[in-house]
């Protein structure tokens, strides 16, 4: 990186300018939306209604055979099972599974904390 310069005073330079240049993109990157789609990337949706994109997958570089790893990883069984699978800005793949039309189970709702005032 800095040529034949072995010197510790080179690699002091060249670790300042590295560790400058960060800072300056990652404060660019908080003030400027575009560059950070630019330098971080967007989430790709890959199967949405059990419907595979492939050419998501070609463009992100993703297998098919890897896509069916990180589904099954996640506990679900076949793509039609899949309701949206999502590449994450970091890597990742985030699976929702589908759930059946005549399953009739019911989420819980949301918890709600109650106060319980003692009677005097």
């Amino acid at each position: 990186m800095v040529g034949p310069d072995v010197s510790v005073t080179g690699g002091l330079i060249a670790a300042g300018v590295l560790i400058g240049g960060n800072y300056v993109v990652a404060l660019l990157k908080e003030r400027l939306p575009w560059l950070r789609r630019v330098v971080e990337g967007t989430p790709t949706v890959l199967i949405s209604g059990g419907h595979v994109y492939e050419e998501a997958l070609r463009r992100e570089g993703i297998s098919e055979a890897e896509l069916l790893m990180a589904i099954r990883d996640r506990g679900v069984e076949s793509v039609d099972k899949v309701r949206l699978a999502v590449l994450e800005v970091n890597g990742d793949i985030s699976v929702v599974e589908a759930v059946a039309s005549d399953d009739h189970r019911t989420q819980p709702g949301p918890k709600r904390r109650r106060r319980f005032l003692a009677r005097h």
